[in-house]
């Protein structure tokens, strides 16, 4: 078998071993949403959300999923995992898609 199981712990512990080395550690997250009216929607609704910070050392931080522990927001000092959720939630990549799909919505459908 190659690698290690899947799951959050193990997927950040291969990357902080692959990144072991690398000085540079600027990182960006990025949340792709697309929305359609209909399957013969001409014209599709496409929003990105993106969030650049750099990968820490090691996990920090208990809130969140997936990357969050290793994700370092330099604007905020702390790694996603260590913002209170509704902070994380406004400012992640995902956040950031979904308001703007939400805008484009309101703009092009309603």
């Amino acid at each position: 078998q190659f690698g290690y199981e899947k799951g959050d712990a193990n997927n950040v512990r291969a990357l902080l071993e692959q990144m072991a080395d690398i000085d540079n550690r600027r990182a960006a997250m990025v949340c792709t949403l697309v929305a359609l009216r209909s399957a013969q929607d001409p014209e599709p609704l496409v929003a990105v959300g993106r969030v650049v910070g750099q990968i820490a050392r090691e996990p920090v931080g208990s809130n969140g999923f997936g990357f969050d522990s290793v994700m370092f927001i330099p604007e905020f000092g702390q790694t996603f995992a260590q913002l209170p959720i509704e902070v994380k939630n406004a400012h992640s990549h995902r956040g950031r898609a979904t308001a703007a799909m939400v805008a484009l919505m309101r703009e092009r459908w309603l």
